[in-house]
């Protein structure tokens, strides 16, 4: 915790007595005489130190108290953390005698060398707190306003602080932050305060708060008290229906009130001051409070099927409390009580007991003993079997959260590693669905690591398919195939894991390679090596020639499933680690052209079953008088004249070949007997066939065969079209979708949710294959469009002016 530092004003304002409101129930003789002010000063620090020191036991939150008399004084060292030495000193530095020098700044000085001296040695970051208690020596004294005496002009605290913290930074050690609250006392009576300061941003160094206290004999006790429970994280818990015996034997129900140390998940969402309520108010925090009703005790132990979700140290608020003493003497001397809320009557749900000679507060959970057997069973698995799969929870803490643990913030932000700095983070990266929400222009950022081995994960969860492209013995799609389509569909499983075995070993090692910022040279020759031996027992896995990359026990069909996943995960990793660096370019492509190479034995001709055989009718008489016109108006003019000489040429009848780019390929080329060659052209050389190098296209456009004389396919265009790339086309569309705004506002679903669709999602950098997702005979396919269309260029035919 920061270090804090308690600074008194040493005017002898302070002897200025406070205000006693009359009560008409006590006779005047009976009344006390009002205190000073210095005498609510000794009292709310002892009771911020008291709060402060009881709640922590095994390490004392460090408070030095210190007066800005004639010079600054010093009430007790870092080693003297008790309430004994304040008592024994605060007697002989009472405030006697007005100075005309400066005071506040020269103690404030000091307590910062102090803690540069001792505390930041120590301290990961460097900051400190600081509470001054000052008096108001005018009537018209407002915010940030001090004097030193009541006939001195008035100075600001804001410049006081910042001038006392650029005296004491050096070039070596420096405060990085300093936390400032001032609780101006009153004098005089007041009825209404000045509205409080909360948090006000001096400078990147300085933090402030102001609030102003009246002269009532218990206000700035509480004020204390409260600023102590916003310091340290204390709460107020009630017990009530404690059943008691009297001196006379008689039954009765008492209600005791303590602090508990709030942690966890207490400490989630919790409600700041309302801005018009006042730190010396009682209440001031009464949304930080826990009312519990005493259900039983007993003096056995807790048993071991509860669950403890958070544990919290506990003080009392009333020393001399006759109930609460009785009680904690009774929890000391092992007793257990059982609490229950309000509304959970039927089972307890806190306990409190004596631990370590301290009493602590146990938030239970029935719950999660439930939540912890059904998350057993469900284990991480790619196929059914429980005992396959190593669970959740201990691969995430041995990949996730483990290599980032480090023991203080010091060592985590000395961390060298790369792997440990700071990077943005997509969540929408690897999304099976439209981004129907967008990010604010910072983002989301997390630890390199973390990044690579969720997206190391992501690859092994996506491999288990989806519902529109299952992955089952019976999808006899390529390897590739299958990893184009893992995003688009819900997915089957949100886990991930890989299996138990010689391939879980396999793949922990490729993996340590992969997730590196740089690898290394040296081990690109064994990493292919690795790579290798993987997909070709993966192989052997598909074709159930051998199982030993498995634990004994599975089954075969549950071994090839298991094998298929994992091949379509390895593909995965090949692509979403392309870009990493060119080291690892190099070894996922080579990891995508093995699988490629090696998985073609696995594949089964899909064409030939999957392709549908379309009926193609015998035409009629009326058919054929048509077509002969048809063809007679779609003769060239060259044809026209030779038929207009009575040179006609022979038509034979040909078949109607709708969405020809999907029917197989016939045996051999259909040749035209009248097809003449172009007037004054004689070569019959075919053109050279395009050479393209993305293996995705390729998939979906095999190269065809070169054609030549008599075959129409070897004629020559008059006008010579240069078709677009797949890069070109590529830019075009991305173009197209930045002018419709940031994915995922309303314009960008509009004209984008239909496109998308039959897109569907692909990897990032994935170029367009020309295929389209549809859905027929109860099964989504991809298939391949007749035309892809493009926006007309400058001079194109079909351009729109």
């Amino acid at each position: 915790m920061p270090h804090t530092f308690i600074i008194l004003d040493g005017h002898p304002n302070a002897f200025i007595p406070t205000l006693i409101i009359d009560n008409n129930t006590v006779s005047p003789t009976h009344q006390l005489p009002p205190l000073p002010l210095w005498a609510c000063m000794v009292q709310g620090t002892i009771e911020f130190c008291r709060v402060a020191w009881d709640i922590e036991q095994s390490k004392k939150n460090v408070i030095n108290v210190m007066v800005a008399g004639s010079a600054p004084t010093l009430l007790n060292e870092t080693s003297q953390q008790n309430i004994q030495t304040l008592q024994q000193q605060f007697p002989l530095v009472q405030p006697r005698q007005a100075y005309a020098h400066d005071r506040l700044q020269p103690t404030i000085e000091k307590a910062l060398r102090k803690y540069l001296d001792e505390a930041a040695a120590t301290d990961s970051l460097q900051r400190c707190r600081i509470v001054l208690l000052t008096i108001a020596k005018q009537p018209n004294e407002k915010s940030f306003e001090f004097r030193n005496n009541p006939e001195d002009a008035v100075r600001d605290i804001r410049s006081m602080i910042y001038q006392s913290l650029t005296t004491v930074n050096g070039n070596t050690n420096r405060i990085d932050h300093v936390q400032v609250d001032v609780l101006r006392l009153l004098p005089y009576s007041s009825d209404q305060l000045a509205p409080k300061i909360t948090n006000k941003q001096i400078s990147s160094q300085i933090t402030m708060s102001v609030y102003n206290v009246p002269n009532g004999p218990q206000d700035l006790k509480y004020a204390m008290r409260n600023l102590s429970q916003l310091y340290y994280n204390i709460n107020v818990l009630h017990i009530a229906n404690i059943p008691m015996k009297s001196a006379e034997n008689a039954q009765s129900t008492q209600t005791v009130t303590l602090y508990y140390q709030a942690n966890g998940k207490h400490l989630i969402n919790q409600q700041e001051p309302l801005l018009n309520s006042f730190i010396h108010d009682p209440k001031y925090l009464k949304y930080r409070e826990l009312r519990l009703v005493y259900s039983k005790r007993s003096k056995r132990a807790l048993p071991e099927s509860e669950w403890c979700t958070c544990m919290h140290s506990i003080s009392p608020i009333k020393l001399r409390d006759l109930a609460t003493e009785v009680y904690l003497g009774m929890t000391f001397k092992g007793s257990i009580s059982y609490l229950v809320t309000h509304e959970t009557s039927s089972s307890y749900t806190h306990i409190l007991m004596a631990q370590d000679s301290g009493i602590f507060l146990h938030c239970l959970n029935s719950q999660l003993q439930e939540q912890f057997i059904e998350c057993e069973k469900k284990s991480v698995g790619l196929v059914g079997t429980s005992n396959v799969f190593e669970p959740k929870t201990r691969e995430m803490m041995d990949t996730l959260i483990r290599p980032n643990l480090f023991e203080n913030v010091h060592e985590f932000l000395n961390a060298t590693d790369p792997l440990c700095k700071t990077i943005p983070l997509n969540p929408l990266r690897f999304s099976h669905h439209l981004p129907i929400m967008t990010l604010n222009e910072k983002g989301l950022c997390t630890s390199r690591w973390i990044e690579k081995s969720t997206r190391w994960r992501t690859c092994f969860r996506d491999c288990e398919g989806t519902d529109k492209f299952p992955i089952t013995l019976q999808t006899h799609r390529a390897i590739a195939d299958l990893a184009t389509d893992v995003l688009n569909g819900n997915p089957t499983s949100s886990g991930f894991g890989t299996a138990f075995g010689l391939i879980h070993d396999l793949l922990e090692q490729l993996q340590d390679v992969v997730l590196k910022d740089s690898i290394p040279l040296k081990d690109v020759n064994k990493t292919e090596k690795l790579i290798q031996l993987i997909v070709s027992q993966l192989v052997n896995g598909i074709t159930g020639t051998s199982q030993k990359m498995f634990i004994k026990g599975i089954r075969k069909d549950e071994a090839k499933v298991l094998s298929k996943k994992l091949m379509v995960g390895l593909y995965l990793v090949g692509k979403r680690f392309m870009k990493d660096s060119d080291i690892h370019e190099q070894l996922c492509s080579y990891m995508l052209s093995t699988i490629d190479t090696n998985s073609e034995t696995t594949t089964m001709n899909s064409d030939a079953e999957e392709s549908e055989k379309v009926k193609v009718e015998e035409p009629n008489a009326i058919d054929s008088v048509w077509s002969q016109v048809n063809r007679y108006e779609n003769m060239s003019l060259r044809e026209k004249e030779d038929a207009a000489q009575g040179y006609l040429p022979e038509f034979k009848t040909e078949e109607h070949a709708a969405f020809s780019g999907q029917l197989p390929p016939k045996a051999a080329p259909r040749i035209n007997p009248n097809f003449k060659s172009r007037r004054g052209n004689t070569s019959t050389t075919a053109l050279p066939v395009p050479v393209n190098n993305n293996r995705q296209y390729n998939r979906y456009h095999p190269p065809q065969q070169q054609h030549k004389y008599p075959d129409p396919a070897s004629a020559v265009p008059y006008l010579t079209y240069v078709a677009p790339t797949l890069e070109e086309k590529a830019f075009e569309e991305k173009e197209e979708e930045d002018a419709l705004g940031q994915p995922g506002n309303l314009l960008w679903l509009y004209w984008m949710n239909d496109k998308v669709k039959k897109r569907g999602n692909g990897e990032e950098g994935d170029l367009s294959s020309g295929t389209e997702l549809v859905y027929k005979n109860h099964q989504w396919k991809r298939i391949k469009k007749e035309f892809l269309g493009r926006t007309a260029q400058a001079g194109e035919k079909g351009e729109t002016i």
